[in-house]
């Protein structure tokens, strides 16, 4: 089962994603710092929050749903806690452009936006960056007749 860190699970995009993956198929570890967040996920979800190390024990995904003035500090904080081969995910979309995101070759960092599509610059600091975004894959739903 692919374990899941899941950082900022008591935010706004945290909890949904915390709310979509209630029930999957994977091992999600919820990681919030606030007594604001912990209390939502627990009374409205039922999901107890985990601490960052234990979270990130064996973690083959890392998700970064913290606020974008946190991005930076929370992904240097761990960087040196994931093993080779993790894919961290960025909900920020301007924290690798930032370079809030500590480089590491062993990494794979995605960031969910299609915004980098728009954007030829975008595309070229990914590539060079080594950075995955959604805007990258190829679409499940197109239809090529």
């Amino acid at each position: 089962m692919t374990a899941i860190a899941l950082f900022g699970a008591g935010g706004k995009m945290g909890y949904r994603l915390a709310k979509n993956l209630k029930g999957s198929r994977f091992d999600v570890r919820h990681v919030e710092v606030s007594d604001v967040g912990k209390a939502r996920l627990k009374n409205d979800l039922g999901i107890d929050c985990t601490p960052a190390d234990a979270a990130l024990d064996g973690a083959e995904v890392v998700i970064l749903a913290v606020p974008d003035t946190a991005i930076g500090k929370v992904a240097a904080g761990i960087v040196d806690r994931l093993k080779p081969g993790t894919m961290v995910v960025a909900l920020d979309a301007a924290a690798p452009f930032a370079g809030h995101l500590p480089k590491r070759d062993d990494l794979t960092y995605f960031v969910p936006t299609p915004a980098i599509r728009r954007s030829s610059t975008m595309r070229r600091i990914c590539r060079r960056k080594r950075i995955i975004s959604a805007a990258s894959l190829p679409s499940s739903t197109s239809s090529r007749r």
